[in-house]
C-alpha cells in the first residue's frame, strides 16, 4: 500500500524477474525473467545446450495464485499486455517476439 508502505503480498516468480505488466483492468499480472539459473544460463550462453525453466508467468492479483506458468528454454526479457488486455507480448533474448492471445473468460490462461 502506497499509504503506508505495507507490502499486500508477494509473489514467488522464480529465478529472476526481468519485468513485470499489470493488465489493463489490474486483474492480472505478468512477469518475465530467467529460464534457468547463473550457471545455467552462463553454459546455455557458451554451448546454446542446458534445459530450461519457466521464465513467464501470469498471476491473479486478487488472491496472488499464479494462472499459467510458461516453461521455455529462453530468457523472457520484456513482457506486455495490449491495450484491450487480450494480448500479451513478450521478447526473448534470442531475439524473438511472440504474441499470445489471452482468454480471459474464467481463469485468464494463455493458450
Amino acid at each position: 500500500r502506497a499509504a503506508d508502505g505495507v507490502a499486500v503480498r508477494r509473489l514467488e516468480v522464480g529465478n529472476h524477474a526481468y519485468k513485470l505488466a499489470f493488465s489493463p483492468d489490474s486483474r492480472w499480472l505478468a512477469s518475465s525473467g530467467r529460464a534457468r539459473g547463473g550457471l545455467g544460463t552462463f553454459w546455455h550462453g557458451l554451448t546454446g545446450a542446458g534445459g530450461g525453466g519457466e521464465p513467464m508467468s501470469l498471476w491473479r492479483v486478487a488472491d496472488g495464485a499464479p494462472v499459467q506458468v510458461v516453461a521455455g528454454p529462453e530468457d523472457i526479457m520484456s513482457i506486455d499486455f495490449s491495450p484491450d488486455g487480450r494480448w500479451l507480448v513478450t521478447s526473448a533474448d534470442d531475439g524473438i517476439v511472440t504474441l499470445w492471445r489471452l482468454r480471459l473468460g474464467g481463469a485468464g490462461a494463455l493458450p
